[in-house]
């Protein structure tokens, strides 16, 4: 199984950064940080960056940023603009991948928070038992903001964070977020993950646990109001899990994916798009993209990608 360590630049690339694939193969599931450090992304076009109450002034959106640890907010250069939450996959929220595409996005009119799930300080260090109201709580937040227009919020995830993106509207629909945009989700739930475990064999980052009828399960991902979400029963993405409710979410979405994914099936992807399209009154956008693979490599369609999200939230948040 393809590890996301061997696509160099991977994370990188939802930025437009150049890209590149490695040569050697590696085992694992899951996408994660690039070996190779990537150019810095541009700054926010005013400077308004705060990653704490403390270095916010005034009463705007930075104010209370501070309580979600290693999440990051973007102000573009004139506020009340719509709001987007973004979350990250697999590689964690350290990284600074999705805070690069956060500051491109904000640049085009929207306050986005770049909002750390897992793998930061002061957050779970694993995929494991995350409780999806922490992405309900940071979207409520930003909607309550003087700097988000009409408290509109959107809502963006890749890979990881794309599955977590369908699986929370699902349980939520529109409150609080109104439209979702996602690369490379999957339409099933998968299960959790622990990326200091990665390229260990057998499970390759896969976490087992013991169930009440002693058989070794992976272990769940989520939990919703203190319920376990259980995933795929195999960790390799071999076996479907539960299919995600994504025609319970009324808003419209936007689902963008490499047609030539290696570490999930693009499949996965267009079975979001198809079950949406088989419900009249669902407003569905997609863009598959020949050739590409989990991440987008060609920077003609990374600069289609960030263009179609930006139009896709203008449309449904302005």
């Amino acid at each position: 199984m393809l590890s996301m360590r061997s696509v160099i630049g991977a994370v990188g690339c939802l930025v437009g950064a150049a890209c590149s694939v490695a040569a050697g193969p590696s085992q694992g599931t899951h996408d994660d940080a690039p070996a190779a450090s990537m150019p810095e992304g541009p700054g926010a076009p005013d400077g308004n960056v705060a990653t704490d109450a403390g270095a916010a002034e005034g009463g705007d959106a930075r104010a209370g940023i501070g309580a979600f640890p290693g999440s990051k907010i973007f102000l573009p250069a004139k506020t009340p603009a719509p709001g987007i939450v973004m979350l990250h996959g697999s590689e964690g929220g350290s990284e600074v991948f999705i805070e690069q595409f956060a500051t491109q996005i904000a640049a085009q009119g929207f306050v986005v928070v770049t909002f750390c799930w897992f793998g930061c300080t002061g957050r779970p260090d694993k995929i494991l038992r995350i409780p999806i109201e922490s992405v309900v709580d940071v979207g409520q937040w930003l909607s309550g903001s003087p700097d988000v227009s009409g408290g509109k919020v959107g809502l963006f995830g890749w890979s990881r964070g794309a599955e977590l993106s369908l699986l929370l509207t699902s349980l939520t629909n529109t409150a609080p977020y109104r439209a979702v945009a996602v690369h490379a989700p999957s339409d099933t739930v998968v299960s959790a993950f622990d990326p200091a475990t990665e390229n260990n064999p057998p499970d390759y980052g896969g976490i087992m646990e013991t169930n009440a009828q002693g058989q070794t399960i992976p272990a769940p991902s989520w939990t919703w109001k203190g319920q376990p979400l259980y995933g795929e029963p195999r960790p390799d993405f071999s076996v479907p899990g539960p299919k995600i409710a994504v025609a319970s979410f009324t808003g419209p979405v936007y689902v963008s994916q490499g047609e030539a994914d290696e570490i999930w099936s693009v499949q996965r992807g267009k079975a979001v798009v198809a079950t949406r399209n088989a419900v009249p009154g669902l407003v569905t956008e997609s863009h598959f993209f020949p050739g590409e693979g989990h991440v987008l490599q060609q920077p003609a369609d990374i600069a289609a990608r960030q263009a179609d999200v930006a139009s896709f939230f203008h449309r449904k948040l302005d």
